[in-house]
């Protein structure tokens, strides 16, 4: 059987605007201390929030794309990872979790960049993807066989792109539909 595989990235670690986002949520309590004056039990409580809110965006995207183009795999494997246990906040794991990643992106034909923005562990999924998906066969002129197709902040979850009318009318492939978004 041949079908494109796809890696799906989304940022894990919430940043500096969603820990704050996530923490005022969390003090919105009117007795409240000031955000400033937040305790480490509420900055991690609003961090395990934000983190949790990250990995529920990701499973939207991730049952998305395997809904919408059958025809092609997705897979995540890194969400696995999180929800058993793993602590992307230290840095140790973090690095362990990353190389585990690159180790799957590069039995991949591509990256789909999914969320709010690019983290840093996107970037590093993605840019080894394209150092490892080049096709050495020809050395003087290598061919990229490694798709990265960036979505983040183009699309909404909940509205696929659609080709034909009426009982015609089907699901566009993944890679018709993300052509433009190739980069």
């Amino acid at each position: 059987m041949t079908r494109l595989v796809f890696y799906v990235a989304h940022p894990v670690a919430p940043s500096e605007d969603e820990i704050e986002g996530a923490l005022a949520r969390h003090m919105a309590n009117p007795y409240a201390f000031p955000i400033s004056m937040a305790n480490k039990r509420d900055i991690a409580q609003a961090v395990d929030n934000a983190i949790h809110a990250n990995l529920t965006g990701a499973m939207k995207w991730l049952s998305w794309l395997r809904c919408s183009f059958p025809e092609t795999t997705f897979i995540a494997p890194w969400i696995a990872d999180i929800q058993s246990g793993a602590d992307d906040s230290d840095p140790a794991a973090r690095e362990r979790g990353l190389i585990d990643c690159c180790a799957v992106v590069e039995r991949c034909d591509g990256i789909v960049l999914v969320g709010p923005r690019i983290s840093t562990g996107m970037a590093r999924e993605r840019d080894h993807g394209l150092a490892h998906g080049m096709d050495d066969s020809t050395p003087e002129d290598p061919v990229q066989t490694f798709a990265v197709y960036d979505l983040v902040g183009v699309f909404q979850v909940d509205e696929p792109g659609w080709v034909g009318s009426g009982a015609d009318r089907r699901p566009i492939s993944f890679a018709d539909w993300a052509e433009p978004f190739r980069q």
